[in-house]
């Protein structure tokens, strides 16, 4: 059976990501939780610090995600896309520079 691959930088990013689109303060999430500081929040937010398994139980739950949401590879056709629409803008840019047309 194969591990599937959590990554706490990415799980940070996306509760952050969940907390900035539902329009919570970290304030507000500390309460939330039950955490000490805010500071706790933010170590969470950038995967220097594992909330407690009820803790991320909670933000699970109040941001309507599942384990799935939380593994790296579920973001990662976004992440492809996005880079792919980056480059080819950046390659017509040089065509165009290339031309003369600015």
């Amino acid at each position: 059976m194969n591990k599937p691959a959590y990554n706490m930088e990415f799980i940070g990013r996306k509760l952050r990501e969940c907390r900035i689109k539902n329009g919570y303060s970290a304030e507000t999430i500390r309460k939330y939780i039950g955490l000490g500081t805010v500071q706790s929040i933010y170590r969470i937010e950038t995967g220097k610090q594992m909330p407690s398994t009820e803790a991320l139980l909670l933000l699970m739950e109040l941001y309507g995600l599942s384990p799935e949401d939380l593994k790296e590879t579920a973001y990662r056709p976004i992440l492809i896309r996005q880079a792919d629409f980056i480059i080819r803008c950046y390659l017509t840019k040089l065509v165009l520079l290339e031309c003369g047309n600015n």
